[in-house]
This record gives structure tokens, C-alpha cells and sequence, in this order.
């Protein structure tokens, strides 16, 4: 049935089409945010807002100081879209990465190849809202993708580095 040699080969060939299916599904996840007109992307933004907002008032025992109502009335929705794309490249570039990887091996030429799938897909991403009424395609929203998986890059560095110095030991 498998072309592989042995055990461990069948498993790490089941683990990559489980991660090219994740990986196909968070793209089209992607994708399908940046289809949303920008009415439905700004109402989906609030409800987080508002969660958010709950909780942080929440943490106050009476009502929270002016500059903390200030901060959630003019900047939390920003900082929520912010960190919408920053999480959504920061699963991407873990799932590409994860794909793309063989036997846990971590090399530049496999950090690449998940940055390089990783910048397609937010390209694509924001080439589409320019299609999308009410919404066009931001730079700035690009380099939050990048920022995404650019801390991805550095949470799977520090742990090959960890990996190696118990290696090592």
C-alpha cells in the first residue's frame, strides 16, 4: 500500500497530508475573511471588540479609568484587526512550515519555503480585497501578515535551539 520503508515513514507521509489539509483549510479561512464585504469584516471585528472590551472592564472592580475607556472606544478595534492578521499568518507559516518540514529536520531552505508560501498567500490575500466592496488592498496590512510570520519564525527558532542544546547534553 505505501511506498515507504518503514514504520516511521508511514507516519510522518499520514502527519503531511493531515498538515496539507490543515494548511489547505487555514488558506481558504484566509481567503474567505478577505471576501467579506467591509461591513460584514467590521462586524465581525466588533463582536471580538466587544469580548475584549467586557473583559478588560471586568478586571476593574468599579469603572476603569478615563484613559482605559478612551483606549477601548478609539483603538481597541484597530487593535483587534491588527492582531487578526498577525494571528492568521502566525497559524499559516506554523502549518506551511510544518508541511513542508521531514523528520523534524529545520533548515533556512525550510524556514524559506514556508516565509515564501506564507507571502504568496497574503499577497493573494489582499490582491482579493481589492475586488471586495468597501475594501482594497492595504501595504500595511501586509507587513502585519509578515509580522505574523516573522514570530512564528522566531517561537521555531528558539525551539530548535532548546531542541539542540538537550541534544547536545
Amino acid at each position: 500500500m505505501y511506498k515507504h520503508k518503514c514504520f516511521s515513514d508511514i507516519i510522518l507521509h499520514m502527519k503531511r497530508k493531515v498538515f496539507i489539509i490543515l494548511l489547505i483549510l487555514w488558506t481558504a479561512f484566509i481567503f474567505f475573511n478577505s471576501l467579506k464585504s467591509a461591513p460584514e469584516s467590521i462586524e465581525q471585528s466588533s463582536v471580538i471588540k466587544e469580548t475584549v472590551s467586557n473583559i478588560i472592564i471586568k478586571l476593574y472592580d468599579e469603572t476603569p479609568p478615563s484613559s482605559v475607556e478612551k483606549y477601548i472606544e478609539l483603538d481597541l478595534m484597530d487593535d483587534v484587526r491588527s492582531f487578526a492578521h498577525i494571528f492568521e499568518f502566525f497559524i499559516l507559516y506554523i502549518l506551511a512550515f510544518l508541511f513542508f518540514s521531514k523528520r523534524g529536520f529545520c533548515s533556512y531552505k525550510l524556514l524559506l519555503k514556508a516565509l515564501y508560501y506564507s507571502l504568496i498567500v497574503a499577497i493573494i490575500d489582499e490582491s482579493i480585497q481589492i475586488f471586495v466592496p468597501g475594501r482594497g488592498m492595504q501595504v500595511v496590512d501586509l507587513m502585519k501578515d509578515i509580522i505574523g510570520c516573522f514570530i512564528a519564525i522566531i517561537i521555531i527558532f528558539s525551539i530548535n535551539s532548546i531542541r539542540k542544546k538537550k541534544c547536545a547534553v
